[in-house]
């Protein structure tokens, strides 16, 4: 679903989902975006998204991974 079709009142909970080395060897996953560059795509994705000029929409980011977690407290704060 595109956020922009959501009203900006409407907020939003992201899981992101970022395999760990085991998930990715059990499921032969080949292609693997480093968690620095998958951080900052969801960031960049997400506030272009969710930029309107009737308000900023509440998003809170949720994910199983400590990795994860970590990237996206530092990282975040430094987003437009």
């Amino acid at each position: 679903m595109n956020m922009q079709a959501l009203p900006t009142s409407m907020g939003v909970c992201l899981e992101l989902a970022y395999p760990t080395p085991r998930i990715r060897d059990r499921f032969s996953l080949r292609h693997r975006l480093p968690l620095n560059a998958f951080t900052d795509a969801v960031l960049r994705t997400v506030y272009h998204a969710s930029a309107a000029p009737e308000g900023r929409r509440k998003i809170i980011f949720a994910s199983f991974s400590p990795d994860v977690c970590a990237a996206v407290n530092w990282k975040q704060p430094n987003c437009a």
